[in-house]
């Protein structure tokens, strides 16, 4: 799992770049894919392919008859 505050930009190509730590660990861990996606508090959560698997099925889980849990999985 990775943890931790980064301030980053997009580049004109829309790219943002990984901080050096992260792609430390990546490599060590044999990470070659990641999912980022709006995270909570104006931040961005990042997944290693594996975990972002397993949080995809815990959204699915999610009931989508109430209202909050619609607009967290729109999020």
């Amino acid at each position: 799992m990775f943890y931790g505050e980064y301030f980053h930009s997009i580049d004109r190509k829309g790219r943002l770049i990984l901080p050096a730590k992260f792609r430390e660990v990546a490599k060590s861990h044999f990470v070659e894919k990641f999912f980022v996606t709006r995270g909570l508090d104006t931040c961005l959560f990042m997944f290693p392919e594996e975990e972002w698997r397993t949080q995809e099925n815990k959204f699915k889980a999610i009931s989508f008859t109430k209202q909050q849990s619609r607009t967290f999985n729109r999020l």
